[in-house]
């Protein structure tokens, strides 16, 4: 118990403070547009990162534009049976983005991220192809997410 509070302690005098606190007003509007990205992924990702910005791309006041690349995704055999066959297929989605101010057109943060994951393949090709469309998806969730984290941390630095 000694322990936690003395860490909490220190944690207090650090400049430690959650992205997600009542306190922190850029969650309230971080006004960033986030522009269209391409293909069904891309609109989902999209949508991911608006609601965990708490954001209004359509509105012509936002202070930054959040430009998101397309995801690529590229497989590789993870686990080889004994007749050849690949039982497990590994995938790895990656994409840049960039977080340039809207009135001086500057970039304010740009990045690149990646996320791994891995699929059964069975000897069904629907199936397999299934598994390979949600795997997909899942990825690009996880990438959004990760920029929209990235964007938060930024903001709050910014307003710092």
């Amino acid at each position: 118990m000694k322990r936690l509070f003395f860490f909490l302690l220190l944690l207090s005098g650090c400049g430690f403070s959650p992205l997600y606190s009542e306190t922190n007003s850029y969650l309230k509007d971080t006004q960033v547009s986030v522009l269209p990205i391409p293909n069904r992924y891309g609109d989902k990702m999209r949508r991911v990162i608006e609601k965990a910005l708490f954001t209004n791309s359509q509105s012509p006041k936002n202070k930054y534009r959040l430009f998101v690349a397309e995801p690529s995704f590229s497989s590789g055999d993870k686990t080889i049976t004994s007749d050849e066959f690949a039982s497990t297929m590994q995938v790895t989605a990656k994409t840049t983005y960039q977080l340039d101010n809207a009135t001086t057109g500057k970039t304010v943060y740009k990045g690149t991220i990646q996320s791994v994951s891995s699929y059964s393949v069975v000897r069904d090709p629907y199936a397999t192809t299934v598994a390979k469309n949600h795997i997909q998806e899942e990825l690009a969730q996880q990438l959004a997410q990760q920029i929209s984290l990235d964007v938060l941390a930024q903001l709050s630095k910014d307003e710092k």
